[in-house]
């Protein structure tokens, strides 16, 4: 994997959380070291903040910028609770979408946070007390819609798959982390 790291000067860094702040009103960060890393084999940019690989986007240049499931973690990166919402699924949901599926009504078991119809959200495989982000993807029906139909028992997809565990940009922020656990030892 062909990482491509450049820190960001202050400008660009606050250039940046603006547009995130735009998108994500509650993203908890500010500037500190941003870095952009282009994954050059997989044609994908990753923003760290500290070496937490928190955003992507699809080429060089911005686009959607995408929540890493890394990030989301509330043990080690920054939790659920900076984007629009988010989906409890049951454990045959979890391992389909680590395959790489899109998130269908049936696997949904609650819908969390108001968000609307192509809103970015997570995909939270819960058990024991813990959450473990598993997808990111973008919302097919709004949050009330979709909570109707998961009360109903609906079919149909819920949620458009963007990013999932195991894939090339997880597989990226792994590397990310990795090399920033060797650097601070």
């Amino acid at each position: 994997m062909k990482l491509r790291p450049r820190t960001l000067g202050r400008r660009e860094a606050e250039e940046l959380i603006a547009k995130i702040k735009e998108a994500y009103p509650s993203f908890p960060l500010e500037p500190g070291v941003v870095e952009r890393v282009y994954v050059e084999d997989a044609n994908f940019t990753v923003y760290t903040f500290d070496g937490m690989p928190c955003l992507w986007h699809k080429g060089k240049e911005p686009g959607d910028l995408i929540p890493i499931i890394q990030c989301l973690d509330e043990k080690a990166g920054l939790g659920l609770g900076w984007i629009k919402g988010y989906l409890i699924i049951d454990k045959g949901a979890a391992l389909a979408l680590a395959r790489g599926a899109n998130l269908m009504v049936p696997g949904v078991k609650s819908v969390e946070g108001s968000f609307a119809s192509g809103d970015i959200v997570a995909a939270v495989y819960a058990e024991g007390g813990s959450k473990a982000p598993v997808m990111v993807g973008r919302a097919v029906m709004d949050s009330s819609d979709l909570a109707r139909a998961v009360e109903e028992g609906g079919r149909g997809v819920a949620v458009r798959r963007l990013h999932y565990v195991g894939d090339k940009v997880w597989e990226a922020a792994r590397v990310i982390l990795v090399r920033r656990r060797g650097a601070r030892s």
